[in-house]
Order: structure tokens, then C-alpha cells, then sequence
């Protein structure tokens, strides 16, 4: 079977098959004078793409659960036609695009993580603490620059002072404000707390604006 960049909507396939030096009409979506390529070059994508679903007869078919979470295909219609050749060569008992699947266990529970990440970091604490639980789901990777502060790096905060020529305030005053005043700002929502600092004075100098 060979397919062309209208079959799909996915930009990085779309891509990969127009640098195709071949030319013609397509038979899956009967585009005509298109790129086309082997689908059995992409059997590799397809093959990571449907370990990620197991069969559930109380889900949904995996044409319309691809179609309906990523737009992958460009219509149901290239969909099915595709999935239905490319599934009997895959290692895989999804063997049809009528055939219910659902996410497997892996899957499912790294969404219930991100759900539960993405609203700790709207609502409750914009920095991630939690950095064990970040490592058990191998999401550490996604960091790409990581630092470890020891007890002795210098870090700084500024504070301004509401009257001109009021004396410096107190190394205890220099602390996170109250709740009750910690109002809501671009790294934390309304009434928590965070107290910013930096290795750089500077840095601090303008974040508080200081004339």
C-alpha cells in the first residue's frame, strides 16, 4: 500500500513522505499527483504507536481513540483504510480499526500523574518538589538543565522599603511574606507563600525594580 502526505494530518509524517521521490495518485485518499510511499516503511511508527493501547471491549475502536485525541489521520475514512492494512503486521492483537481498545495500565497512570501534577502546579505550588516522584516516572529526563545548591552558596533577596531612608530591615524580616499578604504573582497564586531569591544581586535589584 502506498500512502501520500494527504492521508495524514501529523506535520512530521506529512514531512516524511514528501521527501518521497515518487510520484502519483493516491489510493487512500485518491489525491492526485502526490509523493507516495510504502506504508511498510512506517510500520516501525505504527508499531510504538499501538503498544501504547490494549483491548478493551468497553473502550472505543482504535481508529476513532487515535482519531479523536490526536487527529493523527486526516479523515476516519484514511484511518481505517490505513490501520486495516498496516495492524496484521504488526506484533499486536489489535488486528482491525473496529477493534476497542483502551490506554494500557502505563499509560493511564502516567496521566493520572500529569492530572495531578498539572493541578498542584495551578492551584497549590508552582515549583515541583516532588522531584522523587518525578524520577520514579522517568519524567526527570524532561529537565534539561538541573543544579543541586549546597548549604553554602550565597543567595540574595531585596525588599523595598515603602518610606526613603528608613533603616534596613532585619535579617528575620527578609523572610517569605504571610500568607495573608502574598498576594498572586507570575511563580505563585494568591495566598502561598514562596520566598525568591537569587545568586545574583542584580538580578534582585531589578526584579524589585529598585531606582
Amino acid at each position: 500500500m502506498k500512502v501520500c502526505v494527504n492521508c495524514f494530518f501529523d506535520k512530521e509524517l506529512k514531512g516524511f513522505i514528501s521527501s518521497s521521490s515518487e510520484i502519483g495518485d493516491c489510493a487512500v485518499c485518491e489525491s492526485k499527483n502526490q509523493p507516495l510511499l510504502d506504508v511498510s516503511e512506517l510500520f516501525d511508527f505504527f508499531q510504538e504507536l499501538v503498544d501504547n493501547f490494549k483491548i478493551d471491549e468497553n473502550g472505543m475502536p482504535i481508529g476513532s481513540k487515535i482519531q479523536s485525541n490526536w487527529s493523527f489521520f486526516s479523515s476516519h475514512g484514511s484511518a481505517n483504510k490505513i490501520l486495516n492494512y498496516v495492524l496484521p503486521n504488526l506484533q499486536t492483537e489489535v488486528i482491525s480499526s473496529n477493534i476497542n481498545v483502551e490506554y494500557t495500565d502505563d499509560i493511564i497512570e502516567n496521566y493520572d500523574h500529569w492530572e495531578i501534577l498539572k493541578e498542584e502546579l495551578k492551584w497549590k505550588n508552582r515549583f515541583v518538589i516532588n522531584i522523587e516522584r518525578l524520577e520514579e516516572l522517568g519524567w526527570d529526563g524532561f529537565f534539561n538543565t538541573q543544579f543541586k545548591l549546597s548549604k553554602e552558596t550565597p543567595l540574595f533577596r531585596a525588599r523595598l522599603h515603602h518610606q526613603s531612608g528608613m533603616v534596613v530591615y532585619k535579617t528575620e524580616e527578609m523572610a517569605c511574606p504571610p500568607k495573608e499578604f502574598a498576594s498572586g504573582g507570575r511563580a505563585n497564586p494568591s495566598g502561598i507563600p514562596f520566598l525568591y531569591l537569587s545568586d545574583n544581586p542584580e538580578t534582585i535589584l531589578y526584579e524589585v525594580r529598585a531606582s
